[in-house]
């Protein structure tokens, strides 16, 4: 899977869960065994799927630039000995 294709499906479930959807019913009793607990399961879970969408997106952005950090493309100057 691709990282942009997991973003959309942690986002799309988010929504679903937000929306209280019944299909995400098992997911969330799931989820609910590990959960603090400090806002509804609902509101956690998605706030959760939230973030991994952001970190995947985060990682893809970082792994895209690494090549050029690499061919020393980043622009900043060259210390000189």
């Amino acid at each position: 899977m691709a990282p942009s294709e997991l973003e959309t499906a942690a986002l799309r479930l988010k929504q679903l869960v937000a929306a209280g959807h019944p299909e995400t019913r098992r997911i969330v009793e799931t989820y609910a065994k590990s959960a603090d607990r400090v806002d509804p399961v609902g509101r956690e879970f998605a706030r959760d799927l939230a973030d991994m969408a952001s970190a995947v997106r985060y990682s893809f952005t970082v792994a895209d630039s690494h090549h050029l950090l690499l061919a020393d493309l980043t622009g900043a100057p060259k210390k000189r000995a």
